[in-house]
């Protein structure tokens, strides 16, 4: 009788070890799954946020050629009008400028 409750109490603990060695295993390959989940979730929000980076990126470099190239036309503009002065508005307008720069210039007179 010791013998065979003996035999028992090393069966059940054999059973014992076993379950815990399949839940161990059980254990380590959920956790192995969920960290492959999160490896792949932030994979793909990495690849989400680099797309909107490149986007916001692509808009903001529109914009700005926009606005470089309607500031060149501004400037085209100006120049053509300034190109198209008279002689003589432009030696008035240069005349009026020299005096406030030089000292003592215009005030010879």
């Amino acid at each position: 009788m010791e013998r065979d409750l003996l035999q028992r109490v090393i069966d059940t603990e054999r059973q014992i070890v076993e379950a815990v060695a399949v839940e161990k295993k059980r254990a380590a390959e959920w956790l192995a799954s969920i960290e492959q989940s999160c490896a792949d979730r932030i994979a793909e929000e990495r690849q989400r946020y680099d797309e909107l980076f490149h986007q916001a990126l692509a808009q903001f470099i529109a914009q700005q050629n926009q606005e470089v190239s309607a500031d060149t036309d501004r400037l085209e503009e100006q120049y053509a009008r300034i190109d198209n002065l008279p002689d003589e508005t432009i030696r008035a307008v240069a005349r009026r400028h020299v005096i406030k720069i030089l000292p003592g210039a215009g005030r010879d007179r």
